[in-house]
């Protein structure tokens, strides 16, 4: 087997081929192998962020009926406020009239 320099630049030529080949294939899966791996990543994030927000949203609703109760428990109060102040003028003014001698 005869290798003149043309022979062994034709064979550095080929393997420098062949090497880029496989960087290139080598790349396109690491490529691949990290888009997944981001993918999966971003999902599990997101799934995160909504299950916070879902929990926000139950207190937030928890709230917003504890202040509904508490401004219902503060209407009757003021009735009963107001009710019992009349009852309470009536009762000042028997009491007037009777000490009048009326």
């Amino acid at each position: 087997m005869n290798c003149d320099a043309q022979t062994i630049g034709l064979f550095g030529t080929v393997i420098g081929i062949i090497g880029a080949i496989f960087a290139v294939i080598f790349g396109v899966r690491a490529w691949m192998k990290d888009k997944k791996h981001d993918e999966r990543s971003d999902g599990q994030a997101l799934g995160t962020v909504q299950s916070d927000l879902a929990y926000i949203k139950g207190g937030i609703d928890d709230l917003k009926k504890d202040v509904r109760e508490v401004r219902t428990n503060q209407t009757s109060f003021a009735e009963r406020l107001s009710k019992a102040e009349e009852q309470i003028r009536h009762l000042f003014k028997r009491f007037e009239d009777l000490k009048n001698g009326n």
